[in-house]
């Protein structure tokens, strides 16, 4: 039986993936005390990058990002672009599961060699893209809302330790910093969500994918605003900038009384949920990717391949704790031409072709007189 993803599910899938190391790594903090600002004004910068990917949605329905690519493009320049997202996906999960055995192994198991954790992770999400991307979905759906519960409970529990003052004062940071970090939020996480595209032909056909993209985005929004003014109020500016894992610290410090602490499991169970939700969904752009390129038929052949490339990746990209946080700045850069410039591209690709194809209806070839004749 061929079952299709919901819309609650997609829903769900995207706003966990959105939310895959943001929880724990938090929002871009060049904004400092005015960062949750810098939130809402990334929103506003990503609503023509939502446009483009509703457009995408409604030009071509109930075909993936690579289904589009090649019906744009063709097989030449169709399988060039393929690659370049094969090879994002599987950079962009590989860094996920750097995040993910960084937080494991400084935070929780320092003994535990990190390539068994790794390991561990990526078995698990081959195991669940083997399974189907509505195996993803439903999986989504019922961690989603235990994601959501226990940021709120954090929130609420720390209002004890808040201090308001350290919001002050307000919009006392420069416009372009401003600008900068809201863009950095843009990029990272938000703009990932072209992975998610490679899910769009398992969707329903019956679901509204407009509506999935504007409650996901705002349910994302609200989450990192939530977690940020937690992490600010908590610990403060320049103290939030000193810690990898600020939003590890900040629920470190919540306890009521002297029998109820070490709240800051909830955030490795957050780790745990989103950024394992990513992984997964990037093991099947990849996989998805590859099948297309190579013409194949069952994707599952590229499921493991693609995991494994991923944790080896991972192991070679940084060397310590202190060059990973300093290439999330190069990665903003970096992710431009596949989040924004690419995309872009496409867009412009589809609407010609569209163009073409409705001039093509209109006007129908004029039938042979000669053939006609004889």
């Amino acid at each position: 039986m061929n079952h299709k993803i919901t819309a609650k599910q997609i829903e769900a899938t995207l706003f966990m993936f959105w939310m895959g190391s943001i929880v724990v790594i938090g929002a871009s903090s060049q904004a400092k005390q005015d960062s949750w600002i810098a939130i809402l004004l990334a929103g506003i910068l990503f609503l023509p990058l939502m446009f483009l990917y509703i457009r995408l949605s409604t030009l071509y329905p109930g075909k993936n990002l690579y289904e589009i690519l090649f019906a744009v493009f063709g097989k030449i320049f169709g399988r060039v672009i393929t690659l370049i997202y094969v090879l994002y996906s599987i950079h962009l999960g590989a860094l996920v599961l750097n995040v993910f055995s960084t937080f494991i192994h400084v935070l929780n198991m320092p003994e535990t060699p990190e390539p068994a954790i790794l390991f561990f992770i990526i078995l698990l999400a081959v195991w669940t893209v083997k399974s189907g991307p509505e195996n993803i979905g439903r999986i989504s759906k019922y961690t989603f809302p235990i994601l959501v519960a226990s940021i709120l409970v954090t929130f609420v529990l720390s209002i004890k330790d808040m201090d308001l003052g350290y919001l002050k004062p307000i919009m006392n940071t420069d416009m372009k910093t401003l600008l900068s970090s809201a863009l950095s939020v843009c990029i990272l996480p938000l703009g990932e969500i072209i992975i998610c595209l490679s899910f769009l032909s398992a969707v329903d056909n019956q679901v509204k994918m407009s509506k999935v993209y504007f409650q996901g985005m705002i349910w994302t929004l609200a989450i990192i605003l939530i977690v940020n003014i937690r992490n600010i109020l908590i610990l403060g500016f320049p103290s939030v900038t000193m810690f990898y894992f600020p939003s590890y610290e900040a629920v470190s410090i919540i306890s009521i009384g002297e029998f109820f602490s070490r709240i800051e499991v909830l955030i490795g169970v957050n780790l745990m949920l989103a950024g394992f939700i990513k992984v997964a969904v990037c093991v099947y752009s990849a996989s998805l990717g590859l099948t297309k390129l190579l013409n194949a038929e069952d994707q599952k052949l590229f499921v493991v391949p693609c995991g494994l490339m991923m944790v080896t990746l991972s192991g070679m990209l940084y060397e310590n704790t202190i060059e990973w946080m300093e290439s999330i700045k190069i990665y903003e850069i970096y992710a431009i031409p596949f989040l924004v410039l690419l995309p872009v591209v496409i867009l412009i690709g589809a609407e010609i072709r569209a163009r073409k194809n409705r001039t093509k209806t209109k006007n129908p070839p004029a039938p042979n007189k000669e053939a006609e004749g004889s």
